[in-house]
């Protein structure tokens, strides 16, 4: 029973979260209609018909029925957008900063000031189902869901006051009698009066009030007794019309709309005001068409309305609200007096100008919500002319600038006539690095102070001042270098020297300020609120990028390491970055990891485990470890169910890997930092055709190219590859494993992350990179990269092969060897690398010593 009423809660706390955003929206955009509306009536109330005024107020009707984000070129959100989102977004963050306060548990780090980044890993077939261990939360029941719970009360008992007067009125017209025959033939000459065809049924009450009309599908008119032995011909003749009119216009539909609308809108009292509004117009726009179909008799129709009020008050019936000649005393009293100040009309129908008007109005009025991006308020201005600046092409760089002091992408250097997709341009007379892609600028690093943001923030300036100038909704990131502000929402980035905690560079995104950014940010507290149910619908073995995004939906940016990445140009590893901290690392199509990371992550696993937790509190739900070690690397062949602690020293990182529970955590000060979930082949190749089970070494991963920089091929012994990569994993040759006191001549030393070095009569032959190795060669290719684009960085082949046999020539491009489409290989001795292609995409990138022949 306890787990029906967690799950309960928890359904509750996510509706009442959209369900508060919902009411928030709407409540400021229909309070504003409706004063706007009332301006507008009060302006029109002299010069215009009641059937014009009361269509412009069902724009209100329209309103209601329309999502908060309804938004057009034409609309108010789009001309005050800046104020108008200011204010919804105002609200949202207020919601997801209580919602934060509430649901962040203790122990949770409330900042992210001593949390580092960890590397990215690199290849892996990768992780868990994580409903196994993802245990959702908060338990308690939120101010979200208290709300909701208060408004289905309220709607509750309202629609149960509603299906009681509907059952009366069922009630009251089945003790009704049956019309005598001088009255239905009344009836039938009033219907082409009104435009009307179809025969209305009509019935006789033997109270005393007033003539009214019910049944939406089934029109009825209610007849008091009384009331006909009371009016003259003529008199009679206005009154059934009038029902007549309510029923050939829609009127019981509109009205019961209105009522379900006032029913799910009841907190907001200026809703109520509104429908009070149209039901007074209404009955005027009414009048206006029963005094065009009376023609010269219009002139006694006021005179009925007053023998009618003097019968229908004497005996008030509260419960009976139905559409009729007089539904209350005032109401009936601005209906006279509006018959009585104005001249009988000629036409009551609507005029095409009229239309146009009530359109024109709408277009304006109900579109409230913002449209495109702009730069929000409180956003500071950029440092003059550097906006300026990502409107610029490379050639206009160079033609304004002259050529850079540096171009680099990785760890490669380039010249201006021999350029990769993507690099930097460093010019240090100006400070300023440009990162240019496509040819376009997309990124500006400012690197001296000269550059001065709006808030008066430049480079040199402190830590606490950036904070205090931006704001507080920043992630830190902790490198062993430096550190980093990131202000994802901004698109804003700040290197902050360790020793003295000033900034050393600003980075700043094209999209600086842009209001959709801002605005899915904003968002995080509606993510986190839904992670729970989301993570538990994905299936991390199977799940593919396409699944990913129907579950979590596109996200914030797709980034490897520092670098963000196109949607349309994504390598064979990259990170998908979400709200809150949750992120989701892929290898190809697959899903290897689900990672919550960061002091902002809220997501809490069973037992309540959560970002900033401590290892004690770790190990009491997990279960002690198998053995812990102290001060050391992490050894990745024997990493289950072990405890790292203090990693190389470092007090207070650590490391445990639950395998059987599919998890990975970081510790950092002993908490905490960061829960991957992982698929459940984590760590496996999945190649049938090779006896392999290397681990998954993150480590490894991140200082790879690292240490290839450092490595001479040429002069490098078996002894200098260990001194700088470590003891292999085995010593292979073909099928066969080696020990190290029996090598062959030839042998390959075999590492994790799909890297191998062949070594061939004691010396280096080629370092390997592939099975979804995270390497970059040049800083830009990598494994599952197209094979134009290698071609397009090693330069054009002198030959394509197409269909043959391989034999190896340099610079000759084998497409499709022996016919096997997609199968390929390219060698440039020039630049002491060979390639394989697989599906025409990078499979292997082998780098060659300079006498490789």
């Amino acid at each position: 029973m306890s787990e029906i009423v967690y799950a309960c809660i928890i359904s509750l706390n996510r509706i009442g979260q959209g369900f508060c955003e919902h009411a928030a929206g709407m409540f400021i955009q229909a309070s504003l209609l409706v004063i706007i509306l009332l301006s507008v009536d009060v302006i029109l109330r002299k010069h215009a018909r009641a059937t014009l005024r009361y269509w412009i107020w069902m724009l209100l009707v329209v309103k209601l029925l329309l999502p908060v984000s309804f938004s057009i070129p034409t609309g108010i959100g789009s001309w005050s957008q800046p104020y108008v989102r200011s204010a919804l977004q105002t609200i949202q963050r207020a919601v997801a900063s209580r919602d934060r306060a509430a649901q962040e548990p203790a122990g949770v780090l409330s900042t992210a000031s001593s949390i580092p980044s960890l590397p990215e890993p690199d290849s892996l077939a990768s992780t868990t189902k994580p409903v196994e261990v993802a245990a959702v939360g908060p338990e308690d029941l939120t101010w979200q869901g208290g709300v909701f719970l208060l408004w289905c009360a309220g709607v509750l008992i309202l629609s149960g006051r509603m299906l009681q007067r509907w059952r009366f009125v069922k009630r009251l017209g089945s003790r009704g009698q049956p019309a005598p025959d001088e009255l239905v033939e009344a009836l039938d000459r009033c219907l082409p009066l009104a435009g009307m065809s179809r025969r209305i049924e009509i019935r006789i009450l033997p109270n005393t009030g007033s003539p009214a009309v019910c049944g939406l599908l089934r029109p009825v008119i209610l007849m008091p007794k009384g009331l006909l032995s009371r009016l003259s011909a003529e008199n009679l003749k206005a009154v059934l019309l009038h029902e007549l009119v309510h029923i050939q216009r829609g009127d019981l539909w509109l009205s019961c709309l209105q009522t379900v609308l006032q029913i799910v809108y009841f907190y907001n009292p200026l809703v109520w005001l509104a429908n009070a509004s149209v039901r007074r117009i209404r009955e005027q726009a009414v009048d206006e068409t029963v005094l065009v179909a009376l023609g010269a008799q219009a002139e006694s129709y006021g005179n009925t309305l007053i023998d009618i009020a003097e019968m229908a008050f004497s005996r008030v019936s509260p419960a009976l609200r139905l559409v009729g000649v007089a539904e209350s005393r005032k109401s009936l009293e601005g209906r006279i007096k509006h018959m009585v100040t104005r001249p009988i009309p000629r036409n009551a129908r609507m005029r095409v100008r009229d239309v146009l008007v009530v359109v024109a109005i709408g277009a304006i009025l109900l579109p409230m919500a913002a449209a495109g991006a702009g730069t929000p308020q409180g956003v500071p201005e950029l440092p003059p002319e550097i906006a300026e600046l990502f409107a610029m092409s490379k050639d206009d760089l160079v033609a304004e600038f002259g050529p850079p002091n540096q171009i680099f992408f990785g760890d490669a250097q380039y010249e201006l006539d021999n350029l990769p997709e993507q690099y930097f341009m460093v010019y240090g007379d100006l400070a300023l690095s440009f990162r240019v892609k496509n040819n376009g600028v997309v990124e500006i690093t400012l690197l001296g102070p000269a550059y001065v943001f709006g808030n008066g923030v430049r480079v040199g300036d402190s830590e606490a001042k950036v904070t205090q100038a931006f704001g507080p909704d920043f992630t830190f990131e902790e490198t062993p270098g430096k550190d980093f502000l990131m202000y994802e929402g901004l698109g804003l980035g700040f290197e902050v020297d360790k020793s003295d905690r000033t900034v050393m560079e600003i980075n700043i995104s094209q999209d600086y300020g842009d209001a959709d950014r801002q605005y899915a940010v904003a968002q995080a507290a509606v993510f986190v609120e839904q992670l729970p149910e989301k993570i538990a619908r994905l299936d991390i073995d199977s799940a593919d990028l396409k699944r990913v995004k129907e579950v979590f939906g596109e996200p914030l940016k797709y980034i490897w390491g520092k670098e963000t990445l196109a949607a349309d140009d994504l390598p064979g590893f990259f990170v998908m970055v979400y709200p809150a901290g949750f992120h989701v690392f892929m290898g190809g199509d697959e899903v290897i990891e689900l990672r919550h990371e960061g002091g902002r992550s809220l997501y809490v696993l069973e037992g309540g485990i959560c970002v900033g937790s401590t290892v004690e509190e770790v190990l009491a739900v997990m279960g002690a470890p198998k053995k812990t070690v102290q001060g050391k690397a992490i050894d990745w062949s024997d990493s289950d169910t072990v405890l790292f602690r203090d990693i190389k020293g470092t007090k207070g990182h650590c490391y445990y890997h639950c395998p059987d529970q599919h998890l990975r955590l970081w510790f950092w000060n002993d908490k905490l930092m960061a829960i991957y979930m992982t698929r459940s082949d984590y760590g496996k190749d999945k190649d049938e055709d090779k006896d392999r089970d290397e681990p998954f070494d993150p480590e490894f991963a991140r200082l790879l190219a690292q240490r290839v920089a450092q490595l001479d091929i040429d002069s490098a012994d078996p002894a200098g590859v260990k001194a700088i990569f470590g003891e292999p994993l085995k010593y292979l040759w073909g099928n066969k494993t080696f020990n190290t006191d029996a090598l062959p001549e030839n042998y390959i030393m075999d590492y994790p992350c799909g890297f191998r070095v062949w070594i061939g009569h004691g010396r280096i032959r080629e370092l390997r990179h592939s099975d979804n190795s995270p390497y970059l060669y040049a800083g830009v290719l990598g494994i599952g990269a197209p094979i134009d684009e290698a071609v397009a960085l090693l330069g054009s082949p002198d030959e394509v092969v197409q269909g043959q046999e391989n034999t190896f020539k340099d610079r000759v491009l084998y497409r499709d060897i022996d016919g096997r489409a997609g199968h390929g290989y390219y060698r440039r001795a020039d630049q002491n690398v060979r390639l394989w292609f697989w599906n025409d995409k990078v499979k292997s990138i082998y780098m060659t010593r300079s006498d490789f022949d």
